[in-house]
Protein backbone atom coordinates (compact mmCIF):
# COMPACT_ATOMS: atom_id res chain seq x y z
CA UNK A 1 0.00 0.00 0.00
CA UNK A 2 1.45 3.29 -1.29
CA UNK A 3 1.13 6.50 1.23
CA UNK A 4 1.97 8.83 -1.19
CA UNK A 5 0.87 12.61 -1.80
CA UNK A 6 -0.02 11.14 -5.41
CA UNK A 7 -2.11 7.98 -4.29
CA UNK A 8 -3.60 10.04 -1.54
CA UNK A 9 -4.98 12.78 -3.85
CA UNK A 10 -6.21 10.40 -6.48
CA UNK A 11 -8.96 9.24 -4.70
CA UNK A 12 -9.72 12.93 -4.16
CA UNK A 13 -12.18 14.84 -6.21
CA UNK A 14 -10.37 17.74 -7.93
CA UNK A 15 -11.23 21.42 -6.75
CA UNK A 16 -10.46 24.07 -8.86
CA UNK A 17 -8.59 26.77 -7.09
CA UNK A 18 -8.75 29.61 -8.99
CA UNK A 19 -8.32 33.88 -7.57
CA UNK A 20 -10.48 36.84 -9.22
CA UNK A 21 -10.93 34.52 -12.28
CA UNK A 22 -7.55 33.12 -12.68
CA UNK A 23 -6.89 29.58 -12.01
CA UNK A 24 -4.22 27.98 -10.41
CA UNK A 25 -3.19 25.34 -12.30
CA UNK A 26 -3.04 21.44 -10.67
CA UNK A 27 0.16 20.91 -11.46
CA UNK A 28 1.48 24.04 -10.45
CA UNK A 29 0.25 22.88 -6.56
CA UNK A 30 1.77 19.31 -7.19
CA UNK A 31 5.07 21.23 -7.58
CA UNK A 32 4.74 23.72 -4.54
CA UNK A 33 3.87 20.94 -1.90
CA UNK A 34 6.97 19.90 -1.59
CA UNK A 35 7.17 22.94 0.27
CA UNK A 36 4.62 22.30 3.13
CA UNK A 37 4.92 19.32 4.89
CA UNK A 38 1.45 18.89 6.60
CA UNK A 39 0.13 16.27 8.91
CA UNK A 40 -1.41 14.33 5.90
CA UNK A 41 -0.62 14.88 2.48
CA UNK A 42 -4.11 16.32 1.84
CA UNK A 43 -2.97 18.84 4.86
CA UNK A 44 0.08 19.65 2.79
CA UNK A 45 -1.63 19.84 -0.46
CA UNK A 46 -4.16 22.68 0.83
CA UNK A 47 -1.03 24.81 2.38
CA UNK A 48 0.13 24.41 -1.14
CA UNK A 49 -3.05 25.81 -2.81
CA UNK A 50 -3.16 28.63 0.19
CA UNK A 51 0.13 29.60 -0.57
CA UNK A 52 -0.25 29.87 -4.41
CA UNK A 53 -3.42 31.62 -4.09
CA UNK A 54 -1.76 34.32 -1.92
CA UNK A 55 0.84 34.43 -4.36
CA UNK A 56 -1.34 35.18 -6.84
CA UNK A 57 -3.59 38.14 -5.01
CA UNK A 58 0.09 39.73 -4.25
CA UNK A 59 0.59 39.68 -8.34
CA UNK A 60 -2.71 40.81 -8.65
CA UNK A 61 -2.69 43.86 -6.86
CA UNK A 62 0.93 44.67 -7.98
CA UNK A 63 -0.38 45.23 -11.69
CA UNK A 64 -3.21 46.69 -10.22
CA UNK A 65 -1.21 49.30 -8.41
CA UNK A 66 0.82 49.56 -11.91
CA UNK A 67 4.28 48.39 -10.89
CA UNK A 68 6.73 46.93 -12.54
CA UNK A 69 9.29 44.38 -12.17
CA UNK A 70 12.54 45.82 -10.85
CA UNK A 71 14.35 42.24 -10.77
CA UNK A 72 17.40 42.25 -8.72
CA UNK A 73 20.85 40.23 -9.20
CA UNK A 74 22.94 39.11 -6.15
CA UNK A 75 26.41 38.49 -5.75
CA UNK A 76 26.09 35.21 -7.18
CA UNK A 77 25.12 36.57 -10.23
CA UNK A 78 21.40 35.01 -9.99
CA UNK A 79 18.72 37.34 -11.24
CA UNK A 80 15.65 37.66 -9.28
CA UNK A 81 12.12 36.64 -11.42
CA UNK A 82 10.12 39.44 -12.85
CA UNK A 83 6.82 37.76 -10.48
CA UNK A 84 9.13 37.86 -7.46
CA UNK A 85 10.44 41.26 -8.23
CA UNK A 86 6.56 42.59 -8.51
CA UNK A 87 6.12 40.75 -5.18
CA UNK A 88 9.37 42.13 -3.64
CA UNK A 89 8.44 45.69 -5.00
CA UNK A 90 4.71 46.03 -3.60
CA UNK A 91 5.91 44.48 -0.17
CA UNK A 92 8.25 47.28 0.13
CA UNK A 93 5.45 49.77 -1.23
CA UNK A 94 2.91 48.99 1.18
CA UNK A 95 4.57 47.14 4.26
CA UNK A 96 6.42 50.09 6.55
CA UNK A 97 8.38 48.35 9.47
CA UNK A 98 9.18 50.74 12.14
CA UNK A 99 12.56 51.54 13.61
CA UNK A 100 12.56 50.31 17.06
CA UNK A 101 14.65 52.25 19.69
CA UNK A 102 16.35 50.54 22.28
CA UNK A 103 13.86 51.74 25.00
CA UNK A 104 11.21 50.39 23.05
CA UNK A 105 12.98 47.21 22.56
CA UNK A 106 14.04 47.22 26.21
CA UNK A 107 10.28 47.67 27.53
CA UNK A 108 8.93 44.84 24.44
CA UNK A 109 11.31 42.50 25.95
CA UNK A 110 10.72 43.05 29.62
CA UNK A 111 6.78 42.59 28.76
CA UNK A 112 7.59 39.35 27.39
CA UNK A 113 10.45 37.64 28.55
CA UNK A 114 8.75 34.40 28.88
CA UNK A 115 9.06 34.51 24.80
CA UNK A 116 12.53 34.95 24.77
CA UNK A 117 13.95 31.91 27.08
CA UNK A 118 13.94 28.03 26.10
CA UNK A 119 13.18 25.61 28.82
CA UNK A 120 16.04 24.34 31.35
CA UNK A 121 19.09 22.30 29.76
CA UNK A 122 20.74 20.42 31.69
CA UNK A 123 24.21 18.65 30.92
CA UNK A 124 24.08 15.82 33.34
CA UNK A 125 26.11 12.91 33.75
CA UNK A 126 25.01 9.53 35.82
CA UNK A 127 25.91 6.06 37.32
CA UNK A 128 23.33 3.88 36.93
CA UNK A 129 23.02 1.20 40.00
CA UNK A 130 19.98 -1.12 38.95
CA UNK A 131 18.06 -3.35 41.54
CA UNK A 132 14.30 -3.93 42.17
CA UNK A 133 12.48 -2.96 45.14
CA UNK A 134 10.83 -5.93 45.40
CA UNK A 135 13.88 -7.87 45.60
CA UNK A 136 15.81 -7.07 48.86
CA UNK A 137 19.30 -8.54 48.51
CA UNK A 138 19.79 -7.10 45.04
CA UNK A 139 18.51 -4.44 46.07
CA UNK A 140 20.53 -4.06 49.52
CA UNK A 141 23.68 -5.34 47.30
CA UNK A 142 23.20 -1.96 45.12
CA UNK A 143 22.48 -0.02 47.79
CA UNK A 144 25.71 -0.66 49.03
CA UNK A 145 27.72 0.03 45.87
CA UNK A 146 26.09 3.01 45.31
CA UNK A 147 27.26 4.54 49.01
CA UNK A 148 30.62 2.69 48.06
CA UNK A 149 30.74 4.85 44.54
CA UNK A 150 29.28 7.60 46.73
CA UNK A 151 31.97 7.79 49.07
CA UNK A 152 34.79 7.38 46.27
CA UNK A 153 33.61 10.16 44.20
CA UNK A 154 33.49 12.53 47.59
CA UNK A 155 37.19 11.78 47.74
CA UNK A 156 38.42 12.27 44.15
CA UNK A 157 35.39 13.85 41.64
CA UNK A 158 38.13 13.47 38.66
CA UNK A 159 36.98 9.72 38.74
CA UNK A 160 33.59 10.03 37.77
CA UNK A 161 33.82 9.10 34.16
CA UNK A 162 36.17 6.04 35.21
CA UNK A 163 33.79 4.45 37.70
CA UNK A 164 30.64 5.04 35.65
CA UNK A 165 32.86 3.36 32.58
CA UNK A 166 32.72 0.10 35.60
CA UNK A 167 29.35 0.68 37.51
CA UNK A 168 26.59 2.23 35.57
CA UNK A 169 23.96 -0.33 34.28
CA UNK A 170 23.33 1.98 31.77
CA UNK A 171 24.32 2.41 27.94
CA UNK A 172 25.69 6.04 28.83
CA UNK A 173 28.63 3.62 30.45
CA UNK A 174 30.49 3.98 27.43
CA UNK A 175 30.66 7.73 27.66
CA UNK A 176 32.15 7.97 31.10
CA UNK A 177 27.92 8.37 32.60
CA UNK A 178 27.18 11.19 30.36
CA UNK A 179 23.71 11.93 29.40
CA UNK A 180 24.14 14.88 27.25
CA UNK A 181 21.55 18.08 27.26
CA UNK A 182 18.28 17.18 29.29
CA UNK A 183 15.14 19.45 29.53
CA UNK A 184 12.41 19.49 31.67
CA UNK A 185 9.81 16.01 31.58
CA UNK A 186 12.98 14.08 29.50
CA UNK A 187 13.06 12.20 32.91
CA UNK A 188 11.70 10.82 35.92
CA UNK A 189 10.27 13.06 38.36
CA UNK A 190 13.00 11.98 40.81
CA UNK A 191 15.83 12.14 38.49
CA UNK A 192 14.58 15.96 37.41
CA UNK A 193 14.49 16.46 41.32
CA UNK A 194 18.70 15.62 41.78
CA UNK A 195 19.16 17.70 38.82
CA UNK A 196 18.04 20.82 40.62
CA UNK A 197 20.00 20.23 43.55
Amino acid sequence: MSCSVQSVLAQVPRIAVSVNGVAIPHDAIAREVQHHPGRTPVHAWQQAARALVVRELLLQEARRQGLTAAPRTDGGGRREADEEALIRGLVEREVSVPEADADTCRRYYDRNCSRFRSRDIYEASHILIAARRDEPAAFGAAHACAERLLALLQEDPARFAELAALHSACASASSGGNLGQLAGGDTTPEFEQALLR
